[in-house]
């Protein structure tokens, strides 16, 4: 999470959506400071003490969840050049690779698992990348298949003069994502239904040949996401102990 200068802007940053490099830009040239933990969310923010300007706007970038989700699987499959597998990058060494992203990164590479299988194996509800946030909690969205001109945009609603392209950060070695290709016959549906709520949510289509998710995967959806606000954000003490107990989970 990022500060602007005097608490002029807070960049809160989900994660595979280019934050690494914003965070870095902002930080490098715009007089942003890093605050909190690297994903902290709008939620923990508000309860954490750190005072805003008045009227600074809050931003995010983001990412459809189709792609979203195909970066994170790339990074397990191949390690992230050793990332991943570093002690210092471990939750228990302060890193945040959990044991649960551990177990899933040697089922992968045990099972050679593609995008699809690692898909619908993992996940059984639908996704709620960092809490499925609306984007109503932010003032200014950045996605990320409009990067370089949604992050120029943002500078100039920020009112700080451009002093260069956004650079490439943190990248994964990931091929072209052909989900055509991918998913065929019913897993489509089954796919649609855990990613297709979040995209939604994010304004983002279904994939061409994707049919929409179910109406009881978005009521889900809304659950699980008002389920774990009222749980970990609202309650801390509470949120500590879920997001302990996931660290450990397998997948």
């Amino acid at each position: 999470m990022i500060l602007g200068p005097k608490g002029t802007y807070l960049f809160v940053e989900i994660p595979h959506t280019a934050t690494t490099a914003i965070a870095a830009e902002l930080v490098d040239h715009y007089g942003g400071t890093s605050i909190l933990s690297k994903h902290t969310t709008a939620f923990e923010f508000n309860r954490s003490g750190v005072k805003l300007a008045p009227g600074a706007p809050i931003v995010a970038s983001i990412r459809d969840p189709f792609d979203f989700v195909f970066t994170f699987y790339t990074k397990l499959r191949t390690g992230h050049d050793g990332f991943l597998d570093s002690p210092a990058a471990q939750v228990s060494a302060g890193g945040h690779v959990t044991p649960r992203m551990r177990k899933m990164r040697r089922r992968i590479v045990s099972g050679s698992l593609s995008y699809s299988e690692f898909l619908l194996r993992s996940y059984r509800w639908p996704y709620d990348a960092y809490g499925g946030p609306s984007l109503d909690q932010f003032d200014i969205v950045m996605r990320f298949e409009n990067l370089q001109a949604d992050f120029s945009a943002m500078l100039a609603e920020l009112r700080l003069e451009q002093l260069r392209p956004l650079p490439k950060k943190n990248q994964s070695n990931r091929g072209e994502l052909n989900l055509q290709a991918e998913f065929g016959g019913d897993d489509r549906q089954k796919a649609s239904n855990i990613l297709g709520p979040l995209a939604l949510e994010w304004g983002y289509s279904m994939p061409d040949g994707f049919p929409e998710p179910t109406a009881f995967s978005v009521k889900t959806f809304s659950g699980i996401r008002e389920l774990r606000r009222r749980s970990e954000w609202d309650n801390p003490a509470l949120g500590a102990a879920v997001r302990k107990a996931r660290s450990g989970l397998v997948a």
